[in-house]
């Protein structure tokens, strides 16, 4: 039962984190805002996230660990340069074929 109620976790994070993430890339490609604005954009859905993992859960731990993996998609797109992200990408691939 736990470890159900994990999985069900952790695909919710992971799909606030993807949503975190197009949202940040919205704004700061197709709206052409600033980072700040779109790194505060990130910063009230990872509050929407804390508040609606620990409504629906119970747990403040589990609503943490989901407001943590959108921060991590915000991270990622805001703070780490394209090449290096697909550099990033390439050798996690490169490695995961070995």
């Amino acid at each position: 039962m736990i470890k159900l109620f994990f999985v069900i976790l952790r695909f919710f994070s992971q799909g606030i984190a993807k949503l975190t993430s197009k949202i940040v890339f919205f704004c700061l490609k197709k709206l052409y805002l600033s980072k700040v604005i779109a790194a505060a954009a990130g910063v009230a859905i990872l509050i929407f996230t804390y508040k609606v993992t620990a409504f629906l859960t119970g747990s403040n731990d589990a609503a943490l660990i989901a407001s943590a993996l959108s921060g991590l998609a915000v991270f990622y797109y805001l703070l780490i340069p394209k090449f290096i992200r697909v550099a990033l990408i390439k050798a996690i691939t490169q490695s995961e074929k070995n």
